[in-house]
């Protein structure tokens, strides 16, 4: 309800870069990283960044400017995960979840070196999305990399999903050899499962919640 939207809010206020979800984590030798997609309200992360957050793991909020194009974005984000573990030698593992636009950018880094890291992009337009495109038309070939770091490709309904359902072709659908692909259901607590839903269900999912 308003609270939630208000909650998000918040969240979209927060500085650009990484930025700690505070709680009373245990496992620090394991960092968990969010990425909003493209001119996301906040409120569709508040749900799974509490889930996250108490799954015990030290939980992170990355917030970055959607305006950019794909490559700029993940070297940005790739320098700030360098930064973190320079500033905390602990941390040995990274789970990187990325949601529309933004699971563009985290699945822009499954070919690097860089670390340990698990990469999970959720209703995110790999092959491409008209209205990046024409802005960004060096578009990252997901098809032709390497896989280095296990990726997951959460994908939802193409026909419920509200920002896919008017294209013609499913911009999730992609084969990248190696990535791990899980379809999301129609339904979560009896809603219909659509785009921004589809954050709370992988939490759920991947938390065994």
């Amino acid at each position: 309800g308003d609270k939630v939207k208000k909650s998000g809010k918040l969240i979209q206020r927060l500085p650009l870069g990484l930025n700690e979800i505070y709680y009373d984590s245990s496992a620090i030798d394991t960092v968990i990283v969010s990425v909003h997609g493209y001119g996301s309200l906040g409120y569709e992360w508040v749900y799974p960044l509490k889930s996250m957050a108490e799954s015990k793991k030290k939980t992170f909020y990355y917030r970055w400017d959607w305006n950019q194009c794909p490559k700029k974005a993940a070297e940005n984000l790739l320098l700030d995960l360098k930064t973190l573990l320079k500033n905390s030698s602990i941390i040995k593992h990274i789970i990187i979840f990325g949601h529309s636009y933004g699971g563009v950018i985290t699945a822009s880094l499954i070919d690097d070196k860089f670390g340990s890291m698990e990469i999970h992009s959720i209703a995110a337009p790999l092959s491409g999305h008209p209205r990046l495109e024409n802005k960004c038309p060096e578009w990252p070939s997901f098809e032709d990399m390497k896989i280095i770091n296990p990726f997951t490709q959460w994908r939802t309904k193409h026909k419920q999903d509200g920002a896919f359902k008017d294209l013609e072709i499913d911009p999730q659908n992609i084969s990248v050899s190696g990535s791990s692909v899980v379809l999301l259901p129609d339904t979560l607590d009896g809603k219909r499962l659509g785009h921004n839903w589809s954050i709370s269900w992988v939490i759920n999912k991947y938390f065994k919640k």
